[in-house]
Order: C-alpha cells, then sequence, then structure tokens
C-alpha cells in the first residue's frame, strides 16, 4: 500500500515537473471580410518546443510560430481560435482561446447623382451655382469639374467660381463620391454665361421733335427715338421741369395757359440707365381762349342741306365742330350739356347720331357741344321734316326663300367710314354665327347686313358633300367684297352634333360658297366648353356658308339611302317609305323617291252561299260549261279544283275560291283523304283478322300459312280494296274520268 501512493506521487510531481506553459498575449490583428490575423506570444520555458492552432475545435496549423492568419473565412461570421504550447515531451498546455468576427463585404456601389443643379448668381467674373446632394447614407463628397477641368472636391452644395472672363459660358460637371471612395461617374451639368463688361454709353438723342397740334391749354409734342439696341426711355422736361419719362415718341402737354409759349426739352436713357444730357428742345404757343366750339350741320338723313326732309324713319345725324369736342342733343329748348343725349360718335371735330324710329312729320332738336377745355357752345338748333315715302317697307338683302330661312337677325348702319371696325353682335345661338368684325377701305353710307340660319340650302347652290352643322346666308346692302379691307366671324357648334356625327372638334371649319364651289377658310378654335365649341374664321366676304367637317381628305361624301318598305296602297292611289342618308352626307343628289303611285284594290268579300250545283246541265256537260261559258245565266263561280271561273276581278267569286290558281282544297283533295282514312281502316282489319285466325287454329294449321295457288294476301288486299273504291265511284263521283286519274296515282 505504501509502495503504490509513493508510486502515484512520484507520477504526479514528473508530470508537473515536464508540463510546459501556455501562450500569452493572444490578440486579433487585421480583421477583413474573409480572413483574421491573431498574435501571440510563446512560452519561455527551455523544454518549448511549438503550438498547435486549432479554428473553431479543428486543428489548422502547428510549429514555432507566434503568428497566424486565417483565410477563406466568410463575411460577418464569429470565429474562435485556441493556441496550445508543447514541450520537448509532446506535453501540451492548457489552451488560450479569443473569438473574433470577420467583416461585411466592401460596398461597391456609388451613391445617386446630384439633382437641381443651377446657376443662382451671374456677374462680369463669378458664376455661382447651387445643387442638392443625394441621400445616401454613406454619400461623402462631389468632385467639381469646370470646362472638364477637375477644380475641387467638397461636401456642401455650393461652388462659386470666380476670376472668370466676362461674356463667356462654362460649363459646371458634378460626380459624387461615398466614404468607400466608390464614384458616380454619370455627369450632371449646368451652363452659365457671365455678364458683359458694363455698358457706360448712352444712347443717342431723339430727333424730328415738333408740336403736332395745339390747343387752348394743351400741346401735343412728337418725334423719333434713337434706334439703338439698349434705348429704353426718354425724359421730358417743361421748361426745367421733369414731367414724364416714357418709351412712348410722343407727349401731350395739358393743362397749359392759354396764348403761352412753352419749352419741352428731352433726354435719352438707355437699359443701363446711361443718361444722354445732350439738350434737344422744341417751343410751341398755346391757342387763344375761345368762346366754345361752332357747331355746323353737315348732313341729316342724307340731306345736306337746309330745310332738311329725308324719307328714312331713323334718319342719323352728322354735324362738326371747329375743334375737338363732345356733343349731346336734345328735343327740350331749355336742357344742359350734360342732361342731353349724346351722340354715338364724338369727342373730336366730326360727331354723328342716330335717331330712334320716327314718325312722318316735323322735328325740332337742340345742340350743344363742349370743347376739350370745358367750354360749352351756343345752343343750335336743328329743324327737319320726316316724309315718308308711300307703303315704305323693310328690304331683305337675302336670297333664299322664306320657307328655307330658320332664324334670321339684321343690322342698320347709316354711315360707316373707312379704317374704323364695325362689329355685328347675334344675340340668337340657333343662326350659328356669335359675332361679326369687319373694316371697310371706303366709306359707305346705308349699310345693312342680314345674318339667316337656313333649314334647307337653294337649290342653285352645290352640295357641300360633307358632314355639315349649319347652313348660313349673309345678305348685305351697299357692302360689296371689294370694299371690306378685313373681316372675321366668331361661331360656335354644338358639341352633341359633334359626337352623334363622330367629328372631332379639331375637324371643324367655315366654309364659303363662291365662284361655284365650297371654299375652306382659315379657321382657328378658340375655347371648347361642355356644350358648345367656340371657333373663329377670316372672311373675304359674305355670301353662303357652311359649318363642316374640315376637308380631312380628297374622297367626297358618299350618299349611302337606306329605305323601308313600300306601305299598302291607300284608297288614293300612293304608297310611301322613309329613306335616310347612313352617311349623313348633307345632300339629296342621289336619294330615292319616298312616294309612288299604285292601284288600290279593295279587299274580296265573302258569299256565305255556294252554289255548288249546275242549274243547266249534268256529268261532262255541265263542267265543259264551267270552264267555257262566262256568260250563261247562272255561271259556275268554283270548279272542282276550286278555281274561280267567274269573269276576271268578279266579286261573285267567293272569298274562299282563288281566281285561276288551282291552289285551293277541292274534290280531288277531298276524295284522296277519304281513300287514304279506307286504307287505314281496310289495313287494320287484316290485321286483325290474322291475329284473330292465328290464335284459334295455331294447333291445327300448317306452320306457314300459303293462299290459295296463284295468290297472295297482298293482291287480296288490293282486291278488296278495288271493289270498295269502285262502289265509292258508284255512289259519290260523277266524274268517272276524273276519278280513274286519281285511282292511277
Amino acid at each position: 500500500m505504501k509502495k503504490s501512493l509513493i508510486f502515484l506521487m512520484l507520477l504526479i510531481l514528473s508530470s508537473a515537473v515536464l508540463a510546459v506553459g501556455p501562450v500569452t498575449n493572444l490578440q486579433a490583428g487585421t480583421i477583413t471580410n474573409e480572413s483574421i490575423e491573431w498574435t501571440w506570444t510563446n512560452p519561455s520555458d527551455p523544454d518549448y518546443d511549438h503550438v498547435v492552432v486549432e479554428i473553431d475545435g479543428q486543428q489548422k496549423t502547428s510549429g514555432d510560430i507566434s503568428t497566424y492568419i486565417a483565410t477563406g473565412l466568410s463575411p460577418e461570421t464569429s470565429y474562435t481560435i485556441t493556441v496550445y504550447a508543447v514541450n520537448t515531451s509532446g506535453n501540451k498546455s492548457s489552451g488560450v482561446s479569443d473569438t473574433q468576427t470577420t467583416q461585411a463585404n466592401p460596398d461597391t456601389t456609388p451613391p445617386g447623382t446630384v439633382s437641381n443643379l443651377g446657376e443662382t448668381s451671374v456677374g462680369t467674373d463669378f458664376i455661382y451655382w447651387a445643387w442638392t446632394n443625394p441621400s445616401d447614407p454613406d454619400f461623402d463628397h462631389v468632385i467639381i469639374y469646370l470646362n472638364d477641368v477637375e477644380m475641387t472636391t467638397t461636401s456642401s452644395e455650393v461652388y462659386h467660381a470666380t476670376g472668370l472672363n466676362s461674356s463667356t459660358t462654362y460649363t459646371i460637371k458634378i460626380h459624387t463620391v461615398d466614404s468607400n471612395n466608390n464614384v458616380n461617374t454619370t455627369d450632371v451639368t449646368d451652363s452659365a454665361t457671365t455678364d458683359a463688361e458694363p455698358d457706360t454709353m448712352p444712347p443717342a438723342s431723339i430727333s424730328g421733335l415738333a408740336e403736332q397740334s395745339t390747343g387752348e391749354d394743351w400741346i401735343y409734342w412728337a418725334w423719333t427715338n434713337p434706334s439703338d439696341s439698349d434705348f429704353d426711355h426718354v425724359i421730358i422736361y417743361i421748361g426745367n421741369t421733369n414731367v414724364a419719362n416714357t418709351s412712348n415718341s410722343y407727349y401731350n402737354a395739358t393743362g397749359l395757359s392759354p396764348n403761352t409759349s412753352y419749352t419741352i426739352k428731352i433726354h435719352t436713357v438707355d437699359s443701363n440707365n446711361n443718361v444722354n444730357t445732350t439738350d434737344v428742345t422744341d417751343s410751341a404757343t398755346t391757342q387763344e381762349e375761345s368762346q366754345g366750339p361752332i357747331i355746323d350741320v353737315l348732313q341729316i338723313g342724307g340731306d345736306d342741306e337746309a330745310p332738311y326732309i329725308t324719307e328714312d324713319p331713323t334718319p342719323y345725324l352728322r354735324v362738326s365742330t371747329n375743334v375737338d369736342a363732345n356733343c349731346t342733343l336734345s328735343s327740350n329748348e331749355n336742357f344742359s350739356f350734360d342732361s342731353g343725349t349724346k351722340f354715338s360718335t364724338t369727342g373730336e371735330k366730326r360727331h354723328k347720331y342716330t335717331f330712334p324710329e320716327l314718325d312722318e312729320g316735323e322735328y325740332t332738336y337742340y345742340i350743344i357741344c363742349r370743347s376739350a377745355q370745358g367750354i360749352d357752345s351756343n345752343v343750335f338748333e336743328l329743324d327737319f321734316e320726316i316724309d315718308l315715302p308711300p307703303n315704305i317697307s323693310i328690304t331683305n338683302y337675302l336670297t333664299s326663300s322664306d320657307s328655307d330661312i330658320n332664324e334670321s337677325q339684321s343690322q342698320e348702319w347709316p354711315v360707316i367710314y373707312s379704317a374704323t371696325e364695325k362689329t355685328m353682335t347675334l344675340s340668337k345661338v340657333s343662326l350659328g354665327f356669335t359675332k361679326i368684325n369687319f373694316i371697310l377701305n371706303n366709306d359707305s353710307n346705308d349699310v345693312t347686313v342680314e345674318v339667316a340660319s337656313l333649314k334647307n340650302i337653294p337649290s342653285s347652290i352645290k352640295p357641300i358633300q360633307r358632314k355639315t352643322f349649319k347652313f348660313i346666308e349673309v345678305g348685305t346692302n351697299n357692302l360689296d367684297d371689294s370694299i371690306i379691307e378685313s373681316a372675321e366671324v366668331f361661331f360656335i357648334v354644338e358639341r352633341e352634333w359633334l359626337d352623334s356625327n363622330n367629328v372631332s372638334d379639331d375637324e371643324i371649319a367655315l366654309f364659303r360658297y363662291n365662284n361655284s364651289q365650297w371654299n375652306e377658310l382659315p379657321t382657328e378654335k378658340l375655347s371648347a366648353g361642355t356644350s358648345y365649341i367656340t371657333y373663329k374664321a377670316t372672311l373675304p366676304g359674305f355670301s353662303f356658308f357652311a359649318i363642316a367637317e374640315k376637308n380631312i381628305s380628297e374622297e367626297p361624301c358618299t350618299e349611302n339611302w337606306s329605305c323601308s318598305e313600300w306601305s299598302n296602297c291607300s284608297q288614293e292611289g300612293i304608297q310611301t317609305r322613309i329613306c335616310s342618308d347612313l352617311n349623313n352626307c348633307s345632300t339629296t343628289i342621289n336619294k330615292p323617291n319616298e312616294t309612288q303611285s299604285c292601284e288600290y284594290s279593295p279587299p274580296p268579300t265573302h258569299n256565305e252561299t255556294l252554289n255548288k250545283t249546275n242549274q243547266t246541265g249534268s256529268g261532262q256537260e255541265n263542267k265543259t260549261n264551267m270552264k267555257t261559258d262566262n256568260t250563261a245565266t247562272q255561271p259556275q263561280l268554283c270548279n272542282y279544283d276550286n278555281e274561280c271561273v267567274a269573269p276576271e276581278n268578279s266579286e261573285n267569286c267567293p272569298f274562299d275560291c282563288q281566281e285561276n290558281s288551282g291552289s285551293g282544297i277541292g274534290w280531288a283533295v277531298w276524295l284522296i283523304i277519304v281513300i287514304g282514312v279506307l286504307v287505314l281502316c281496310v289495313l287494320a282489319y287484316i290485321i286483325y283478322n290474322k291475329k284473330s285466325h292465328g290464335n284459334s287454329s295455331e294447333n291445327s294449321k300448317p306452320a306457314s300459312y300459303e293462299p290459295p295457288k296463284g295468290e297472295s294476301v297482298e293482291s287480296m288486299d288490293i282486291q278488296k280494296l278495288r271493289e270498295k273504291l269502285q262502289k265509292f265511284k258508284e255512289e259519290k263521283m260523277e266524274d268517272p274520268d276524273r276519278l280513274d286519274s286519281i285511282e292511277q296515282k
């Protein structure tokens, strides 16, 4: 026992003496997404020999090393290293361990590009740009290029390019970079031009300064502005007082004193506020103070000499004044300027007024005109007489007949001066036209314009051969095409019509009929509402018009008529039907007739008493008489075939007797039906006898029954049938020849 204990103690002591110390300072070095580096310090034991390295319990290497790099690892994964020291006797120390995690895979995706790049300020030698950096979390900075030359890097959102040349275009280019140095090489660019060097040269002076007209308290000057491209305005002085700055080439100085001299002085200014201080001047004197405008009557109702007599119930009055003025009139002698009725055209030296419709008789009106200085004229008395011609009536200037006109509206002008725009406003939506504007190149008196929407165009007008919304005629008086300087018309089209005819609102135009053809006019769509589309067209003159589908193809509209069946012939001998054009061409060139004449035939009457007996004879002679003699005293109305043998269209034929048809149910048909019934009865009787006979003598007769020699069951049945037929013939039939024919069938 003592020996065993001693041996065990010696063994333990020897093991302790032979063991080696562990490694120390085990730590990680460089760590990547696929490798981990570890280092340590080996033991200083004299019998140390090498180390053993395990990764996650698996030995990877051994040797006298103090560094190990584990490679081929997975990214973002934890790995544990254990290092054992081994002495020369092969004894291992205790293991020393360390756990580390590999890094994630490196980022290779560049950031997004900048946005909203643009210049914010420009000078003669600088351009300021700004932008918005991308929102990528790893965005780091941008690289800035100017005209493809790298200038700088920055993480801000602005760049100030300085030291540039004036009047020069520069292009900035920006690339973005993230924290892993991934560069987005997509070019985001913007170009801007530096300002030109400041202009210090003033514009030229005005030319041609002179007064154009004068009044008691005003002077009107005009001139020509300089042609400098940067000219902006002029500074106007009256005396040495700055009274206005304007870009116009005229100035009306008002509020002046009568019979006084005034001097205007003008300086020019350009867009850079360079002022040309050279004085350009002109002097003028206002007129002497007057006692008020002088009134002179030029014309009333076409009469230009007193005493004024006119046949016009709505005469126009034209007066003149020696100065610009406004005029009013009244039938009250004691009226004032402000209480009178203002002339329709006034404010200058010519004035016009159109009286409302007046009855025949003598009239006195009073006129006052007020000058621009507010001085009233003396009251001017005007006497004139309305002397209507007998049976005066309104003239119709339309060529369409009243039955073709759907709606119309007219307007009259006693006088229209050249270069004056006139407007005719049309209040009726059904007219299609809503407004007409026109300007004449010559004066014209007693002008009338009448507009009418048409149900149908006159037969003398060539069809337009296209889908048409409305036909319109514009008639005029004293308004020839030759004196029309310009004209335009506004018109509308119902959206419902466009939709139902499958026409786009961009495919509508106005057409004018001239020189025996329809001509498309320049048409512009102005607006599109929920119910109507508004258009404007330019007119060379007035005539017939069509609001229709544009000439979008060269093929004309081809009529395609579809008609209903003819009606029954009426007692008046007329048949009718309805025809419609499937292509909606709005023409009736090839329209079929919708009425035609016919011969009325009353329905046949039914004779309730049918005479089936021949009163004049019997047998074959009677049959012959029925077919050939229509003049007998009592004619047979129907023969055996139920054919009518009465004279043609005779009302004696019974209702169930069809004339010359042979299609009625006659004697022959009834005979066939009777024979068929008899045949069925005979067959049923034979079958019944066979069965009865067979049942009663089944045990006594031979297996197969045979009829007497030379006969068969079929021949016996036919023989019986013929006997019955002969009997029926003798009893019922009066025409043996016809029965023989039926028997053969």
